[in-house]
């Protein structure tokens, strides 16, 4: 029976693993496409100066809007990313012990998982936003540029959109990097946890408790707001 445990196990942490992947790889063609979105946007924007003002004010809101867009699928993908690989990490702790090896032979997300810290994970995904916005912000300024020439006292209505975008996503990704680091902060609980009553009584591997609890997320401490479904 335990060697079926551990097939059923490895059968899992596969599919896990294909799944963290996917969402990485998803990410990064996310963030490509993105940019190069951006940048033809850029040179149509350079294209167009002197149109209408129509056309200003939505090339003005339209990078951004796309950054935003952008940014938010790659958080999307993050949180999948994160979730699939703090369940790995915990199937690799339980693999661990049921073939009781000295040296486990499965360890990589147990040590991504251990090597953590809020902070470099913060400045990395900020950096990106940071870029996107970068990205974004010429075509913005050059848009509400032509069109403040013609619309002066209207122009302040179409920064207040920029602002607005870029706010609402830095609000976003605010929270999904701390739904991230709940995620590995449960892993780390459940993978220091004793063994499973799964792992015990020879069925199929279980949830970890505190990741199942982290991705639901029912609550959050008072004075913040939920995660965003």
């Amino acid at each position: 029976m335990g060697s079926e445990w551990v097939t059923v196990a490895l059968e899992e942490y596969k599919t896990l693993r294909q799944e963290s992947l996917a969402a990485i790889e998803q990410m990064q063609r996310t963030l490509q496409i993105g940019l190069v979105a951006i940048g033809v946007l850029t040179a149509f924007a350079v294209e167009a100066v002197g149109e209408g003002a129509g056309v200003q004010v939505g090339l003005a809101l339209a990078a951004p809007l796309l950054a935003a867009l952008v940014a938010a699928l790659r958080l999307d993908e993050l949180h999948r990313a994160v979730a699939a690989g703090a369940q790995v990490a915990v199937l690799e702790q339980q693999i661990g012990r049921r073939v009781g090896d000295e040296d486990p032979p499965l360890t990589w997300e147990s040590k991504i998982q251990q090597n953590f810290t809020r902070r470099n994970d913060r400045i990395r995904h900020w950096a990106t936003l940071l870029a996107l916005f970068a990205a974004a912000l010429p075509t913005a300024v050059l848009g509400i540029s032509e069109y403040g020439e013609a619309h002066r006292p209207e122009w302040v209505g179409v920064v207040a959109g920029v602002v607005l975008i870029f706010g609402a996503i830095a609000w976003y990704q605010r929270y999904t990097l701390g739904a991230v680091a709940d995620l590995h902060e449960a892993a780390r609980g459940d993978i220091a946890a004793p063994q499973r009553s799964a792992g015990k009584s020879g069925g199929a591997p279980s949830p970890a408790p505190l990741i199942a609890s982290a991705i639901s997320r029912p609550e959050r401490k008072p004075g913040t707001l939920p995660w965003p479904e």
